[in-house]
């Protein structure tokens, strides 16, 4: 992440929310928010249109709308889903992580 590089959030309101908007700000980004009942093709385009480069999702629905329609967001390069039940990263890529794998230690510690 970049200062001044745009980061969509796909969740609705829990803690990670939170969390990951602060980290957001602190690296000098911005936050674009996508509701979590917003439709695959809405969503794409707002994840276009806002240049986003990086995806923090809620849940495995969530990233499904963004693999649907992954030809159309060549600038969303890393996805990282909150609550992996029911996702499988794809075999052998490296731009979708899970929040336990890409949060700090002592966070992952504190939630299991």
């Amino acid at each position: 992440m970049q200062p001044e590089q745009l980061v969509a959030l796909a969740a609705s309101t829990r803690i990670e929310w939170i969390l990951a908007d602060l980290g957001i700000m602190c690296a000098g980004a911005a936050t674009t928010t996508i509701y979590p009942q917003t439709n695959a093709e809405e969503s794409a385009f707002i994840l276009s249109d806002s240049g986003s480069r990086v995806l923090i999702a809620e849940d495995a629905a969530q990233v499904a709308k963004a693999v649907e329609k992954r030809q159309e967001l060549p600038e969303l390069t890393h996805v990282v889903v909150i609550d992996p039940a029911g996702w499988r990263p794809p075999t052998g890529s490296s731009r979708s992580t899970s929040w336990r794998s890409a949060a700090p230690p002592a966070w992952s510690r504190t939630r299991s």
